[in-house]
């Protein structure tokens, strides 16, 4: 994992918990992003990396979807305001990755198992208005800004119990202002570069 967990005095948000419907919708949406991937990646791309690389770079490892041991450089936070008032600083071309470089390691979750890596990060709204973060993408460095899969951001800290597409802030200073978020992102096969690594976008909108 990158980083450290969010400080402790982030406040847990209090939201409803979904009945076996939404889990099952979210089980279906994980689905949905592996076969994207694998289709973007023909079917993983695991056959053809392997015989595309040969005996460059450092030579495979143990991990299967990343067996160059490559990198993950940084990921770079950056934020669309709808409103142009610019009230989550967390977001503005910060780096989310304080322990990067790092390696993204198998995750076994998945079939086939990808390599992936957890970010996390805090968001406090300095602004005097109840406002939102929404529309949370990923994208990376490289001829392929798809390498990467968002798998899903998580609310909130300590337990992570939520995936959210959006969240509500309340006005600096209220007992709301500030959310600590967990998140995941996974690639089907990572391909040796040369040892520069790659460089991650996380991208958000600030829709008010």
């Amino acid at each position: 994992m990158s980083g450290t967990p969010p400080d402790p005095t982030i406040r847990r948000l209090r939201r409803r918990r979904r009945g076996g419907i939404f889990r099952w919708a979210v089980v279906a949406c994980v689905v949905a992003v592996l076969v994207e991937v694998g289709a973007v990646t023909n079917g993983f791309g695991v056959p053809a990396a392997l015989g595309r690389h040969g005996g460059s770079g450092s030579g495979p490892g143990v991990d299967p979807a990343n067996p160059y041991d490559v990198n993950v450089t940084a990921i770079r936070a950056a934020i669309v305001y709808g409103g142009g008032v610019q009230v989550f600083p967390a977001l503005q071309g910060t780096d989310l990755c304080p322990g990067c470089p790092e390696s993204p390691r198998e995750n076994t979750n998945f079939t086939p198992p990808v390599a992936g890596i957890w970010f996390y990060f805090n968001v406090t709204n300095v602004g005097n208005n109840i406002s939102q973060i929404t529309s949370f993408a990923l994208s990376s460095s490289g001829t392929n800004p798809h390498l990467f899969v968002l798998v899903g951001v998580l609310c909130c800290y300590p337990s992570y119990e939520e995936e959210v597409g959006n969240t509500t802030f309340g006005a600096a200073g209220s007992d709301w202002d500030s959310w600590g978020f967990e998140a995941l992102a996974v690639a089907a096969y990572l391909p040796y570069n040369g040892g520069l690594g790659y460089e991650l976008y996380f991208n958000a909108t600030s829709p008010s």
